[in-house]
């Protein structure tokens, strides 16, 4: 082998140094092609004229023809109101149904005001004939309490008696007001003591009359009463046997016998 045909060192290197630079440039130009590529494809994914980047459920729901609302609920598209005369129907049910509630409400407030002026009125009549049934007690009636007290428990029972037995509230206000008069007065004292003590019950206490309550004089006075009124009842039949056995004649009054 000749000395000219034999390579030469520094012709082998610069070959090798071309070859790297020719590898270099080409694997720079092909990084830099990927580079400006996207990085996803969405050539297999997404048909001609669509939006690659639209959101996949509403790129869906845009074709869909129904529109569903939050929970899945499907939209209802608004219907007709209510006319003008139905909403005055409705508005007229409504002030009629005011009205009702509104009186009901004050027929509730009567009726709660009247029981208040009516227990204020009770306690005013047990005051009144505690105040006379007290004069009836003695000390070894009292068995620890007062005499107020035991007068007042005393007359409560007696209202309410006659609040049981009289159903007319005018009645037992009536009933409360004889019983009171009566038995302040001296001739009931009797009468009195067997209500404090028992003797009488407030049941039969409340139905005391005015003849069981009558003064002595007055006792005398009923009784005078009654024995002009049997005197007037035996008057008037003879008057009545008398006029049945005469006659009226031209002589005057005759006396029709019957022996005839």
């Amino acid at each position: 082998m000749a000395l000219s045909d034999a390579p030469s060192p520094g012709t082998d290197q610069e070959d090798a140094n071309a070859d790297n630079l020719s590898a270099g440039s080409k694997r720079r130009r092909e990084l830099s092609d990927t580079a400006k590529r996207p990085i996803f494809s969405f050539a297999d994914e997404v048909s001609d004229g669509d939006d690659p980047w639209a959101e996949p459920e509403v790129a869906s729901n845009a074709s869909s023809p129904a529109i569903e609302t939050k929970a899945g609920t499907p939209a209802v598209s608004p219907s007709k109101g209510p006319t003008k005369e139905q909403l005055l129907e409705q508005k007229q049910r409504e002030e009629r149904a005011r009205k009702m509630i509104e009186a009901r409400k004050r027929k509730e407030r009567e009726k709660e005001q009247q029981l208040i002026k009516e227990r204020e009125r009770q306690a005013k009549m047990c005051e009144s004939l505690a105040g006379v049934l007290v004069k009836g007690l003695h000390a070894d009636d009292l068995d620890g309490s007062t005499a107020k007290s035991t007068a007042k428990n005393l007359a409560m029972d007696i209202v309410v008696a006659v609040s049981d037995r009289v159903k007319q509230t005018q009645e037992g206000h009536g009933q409360i007001s004889f019983l009171k008069e009566r038995l302040a007065l001296k001739d009931n004292s009797a009468i009195l003591r067997q209500i404090v003590t028992g003797s009488i019950t407030a049941e039969a206490a409340a139905r005391l009359t005015q003849e069981d309550l009558a003064t002595q004089e007055e006792k005398e006075k009923q009784s005078k009463q009654r024995q002009q009124a049997l005197l007037d009842l035996h008057v008037d039949r003879a008057k009545e046997i008398s006029r049945i056995n005469t006659r009226k004649t031209h002589k005057g009054v005759e006396v029709i016998d019957e022996d005839r």
